[in-house]
């Protein structure tokens, strides 16, 4: 199955390299493009710092595409994470981590 999130990075005009959340259309997510020029970009922090952060955020993307859950929606309601979803989450992450490690690369 292919990746639903990615993490890219433009380039603009200027040189300047800017990463981006990307879904399997290769659109960019709107929240969390704007979280990461909002409050990441402006507060001065470097283009892989930004990447750092975008991946996590695809981390909790796909674990909730996993679960088949609807993070916007739930956010929105006031209907956030409850303790074992947040253990949940902590597993698939360390699980989504040994799995990068374990490829091999050519």
């Amino acid at each position: 199955m292919e990746e639903a999130w990615s993490v890219r990075f433009i380039t603009f005009s200027n040189g300047e390299r800017y990463p981006l959340l990307l879904n399997h259309e290769k659109k960019p997510h709107w929240y969390a493009t704007l979280y990461a020029t909002t409050q990441i970009r402006n507060s001065s922090k470097a283009p892989n710092t930004i990447a750092a952060v975008l991946a996590a955020i695809r981390v909790l993307f796909s674990w909730a595409l996993s679960q088949e859950q609807n993070l916007e929606y739930r956010f929105s309601q006031r209907n956030f994470l409850n303790e074992q979803e947040l253990e949940s989450i902590r597993s698939y992450s360390q699980t989504k981590i040994e799995e990068s490690v374990n490829q091999k690369i050519i």
